[in-house]
């Protein structure tokens, strides 16, 4: 049993220390896995308390696998909220973490990643969730694919295929892009 296993035990016998803790541990991986989900900062906000909520008020058996078990709260939250929005997503920048360490660099340079960042950012939300989902998990939060076909419930198979078509799409649509820029210079 691992850490958080053994942390989620003493949640469910009402220690707020260990919710602390795994809210410590948890909030910004989730928020992050929610934001580039759903593109929306306050709603990946909203999605990350509701899926500490959700842990909070769970009575039934301690997950054996606390992380996967916690990224498949978010989203099944993510999913839920999408099949409840009217409209589609409005996109803002991306929140990487490696963005802000860049400040030295010329303003050119740092424009050009911002809109390579922006790019790529739009070009994810533009996935079915299905895909983008996995993609997100994958490559951002550097799961296993194991952990990923327990959160999706889909067998590593579906996740492997998902994977290879998120991708497939990725490069085509940025090709498409590259193309564009190059044919108006």
């Amino acid at each position: 049993m691992d850490a958080d296993e053994r942390l989620y035990i003493c949640v469910q016998a009402g220690d707020r220390e260990a919710m602390a803790e795994i809210v410590d541990r948890y909030q910004r991986p989730l928020l992050q896995f929610l934001y580039r989900m759903t593109g929306l900062e306050q709603t990946a906000e909203d999605l990350t308390q509701e899926t500490f909520l959700r842990m909070l008020v769970y009575t039934g058996h301690p997950p054996e696998h606390f992380r996967a078990w916690a990224y498949t709260i978010a989203c099944n939250l993510a999913r839920d909220s999408f099949r409840r929005a009217a409209n589609r997503l409005e996109v803002t920048d991306p929140m990487d973490e490696g963005l802000a360490d860049h400040v030295i660099e010329s303003a050119e340079t740092t424009a050009v990643r911002l809109a390579e960042a922006q790019s790529a950012a739009n070009t994810v939300l533009s996935l079915p969730l299905p895909l983008r989902a996995v993609l997100v998990l994958r490559f951002y939060h550097e799961l296993r694919l194991e952990e990923i076909a327990e959160i999706t419930g889909r067998p590593v198979g579906t996740v492997k295929s998902r994977l290879y078509r998120s991708l497939r799409c990725l490069k085509e649509q940025l090709s498409q892009e590259e193309s564009t820029c190059e044919n108006n210079q």
